[in-house]
């Protein structure tokens, strides 16, 4: 014979599993949407910072002080926001800078390539990849931790 208390208890628990269960899947999903926008909008504006530099120093013919300015905006990007960034920089197919880490990041990036023509006649050709392995490991993480306490809930006998 089961007691109403035992009955009502089954049933908060299962209540209290579902909507862990939709809250964790509903963390996912925003989880995915959230880095889509973080990455386009880190690229666009990566993107548009590092042509505006580069396209300077072209154009000012000092080439040389284009590879210091992208540096200082890589390493400015890195202390600020959680995102490892690597960028090239090529004049007519000639590498004049890059910054960030010397070998490509692995699975977990976004890689945007962009070729503008210069006044001068050049080719400006800006190559920006964003390292998300931190983003999607914090993610992986969270969604972890909700799994294990989901895990815990029906197991947690009230006597």
């Amino acid at each position: 014979m089961t007691s109403i208390y035992s009955v009502f208890l089954g049933i908060l628990k299962r209540g209290l599993a579902l909507s862990l269960g939709a809250a964790g899947v509903a963390l996912l999903a925003y989880s995915v949407y959230s880095l889509k926008k973080t990455e386009t909008q880190a690229m666009r504006f990566v993107t548009n910072h590092v042509a505006a530099l580069a396209e300077a120093g072209v154009n000012s013919q000092n080439v040389n002080e284009i590879d210091k300015e992208i540096a200082r905006f890589t390493q400015t990007w890195k202390e600020t926001q959680d995102l490892d960034l690597r960028v090239d920089i090529s004049l007519d197919g000639k590498l004049i800078s890059h910054a960030g880490q010397l070998q490509p990041f692995g699975i977990f990036h976004s890689r945007v390539q962009e070729t503008t023509p210069l006044p001068s006649g050049q080719m400006l050709s800006i190559i920006v990849e964003v390292s998300l392995a931190s983003f999607i490991q914090s993610g992986i993480l969270l969604l972890a931790s909700i799994a294990l306490f989901i895990g815990c809930v029906p197991s947690v006998k009230i006597v």
